[in-house]
This record gives C-alpha cells, structure tokens and sequence, in this order.
C-alpha cells in the first residue's frame, strides 16, 4: 500500500511487482500487487499461502492448492519502481496490459466477486477499441455513458418541449463550451502549479536524503 511522507502531497518509494509461478521453465504471472517494502510483502504472502483456507482470497487458494501440490516454484517479481511522485494508476495499468495480453490473474477486490470478470471485458473491449491507457479508457467510457443518457433525455422529453426551447439551445451550447474551455484552462493552470510545487518538495526531499546519507 502506498504510503504518503506526513505533512507533504509526497510519497514513500515503492514499487508495482508481479507474483510469477514457473511451468515448464517459463514464469508466468497470476497477481499484481504494490508495496513499499518487498521483503515484508513477500513474507506476508507465503505466511497466507501456507495457511490458507477456504475463506482465503484466490492467490492463497490457488497458491495451496495448485501450484505447492504440483511442485511449482513461484516468486516476487518488481516490475515498475515509483519514487516520491507515489504510483499513482501504475497497479491498475499493470493489471490491465496483462488482461489484454490474455493473462489469468488471481487479482480480487473484496466485497466485489465480479471485479475481475469486470476487468477481463474491459480489457478485451480496450483491446477493440485499440486503447492502451485504461485512464483513457475510462474518460471514454464515461463520456459515452453521458452522452447516451443525453440522447435517452431528448428522446422522452422532445414532444412536451416548447418550440422557443431548441432556439435557445445553440446559445445555451455557446456558453457551456465556454464555461467548458475556462474549466480546461484553470485545470491546465492548476496541473501546472502543483507540478511545479511537487518538484520542488521532491528536488528538497531528495537533496535532504543526500544531505542525511553523506
């Protein structure tokens, strides 16, 4: 879990990794988690695999009941390092490359038993698509969604609208897009300051690091 330095907007380094199982000489991945420290995580996951019962998550189970029986070596595997800057959607990113390139996961979400099925029809409808960034494909999603329950709006609501109603739609579009693009504008301004405050709190935090290991 990633974990944010008290009193700044910064996090404690860390890493995405893989838990890879080895068939017939090959590794293969079956879970993508994050951790700040790997030797305590890897701990953690062979403490729960060695006791792992039916009320255990599904990388514990399959752990036990598949992998150990059949003598299958398996392993901890770091596969994208982040710094202050947190990780930010790089365990989500992970887990969806891998879904589009066909891999079986053991990843669950607790309280949601169609989370991963979930993941696997979004991953083969972004590879449909032909979108790379599941952030993207996100934004696009949502935006479909909008639109169609605009048009579904319109679709009930055209008859009992009065006739002066669609003359004032192209003036009340005019100012929506420009409330719109100064939205865009002042997000943009906004992105802009705090990337460059968060580059200094890095650049102070890295050089205090320096300053406490020499």
């Amino acid at each position: 879990m990633a974990k944010r330095l008290e009193g700044t907007d910064l996090f404690e380094p860390g890493c995405i990794y893989e838990l890879q199982v080895c068939v017939d000489g090959e590794w293969y991945a079956f879970y993508v988690g994050e951790t700040t420290n790997t030797d305590r995580r890897l701990a953690e996951h062979q403490w729960a695999a060695k006791n792992a019962t039916e009320a255990s998550t599904l990388v514990y189970r399959t752990i036990k009941h598949q992998f150990e029986p059949a003598g299958c070596e398996w392993r901890m595997m770091p596969v994208h390092a982040y710094g202050a800057e947190g990780p930010e959607d790089a365990e989500d990113e992970h887990i969806m490359m891998l879904l589009r390139q066909g891999v079986t996961l053991t990843n669950e979400k607790k309280g949601n038993a169609a989370w991963m099925t979930q993941r696997v029809a979004e991953a083969q409808d972004m590879v449909q698509r032909n979108i790379t960034s599941y952030r993207k494909y996100r934004e696009v999603i949502t935006q479909e969604q909008a639109d169609a329950k605009h048009r579904e709006w319109l679709k009930d609501n055209t008859r009992a609208l009065p006739d002066d109603f669609y003359e004032s739609m192209a003036e009340r579009a005019h100012r929506l897009a420009e409330k719109a693009r100064e939205k865009i504008a002042r997000a943009d301004r906004q992105a802009a300051a705090v990337a460059e405050h968060r580059a200094k709190q890095i650049a102070e935090y890295e050089k205090e690091n320096d300053n406490d290991a020499v």
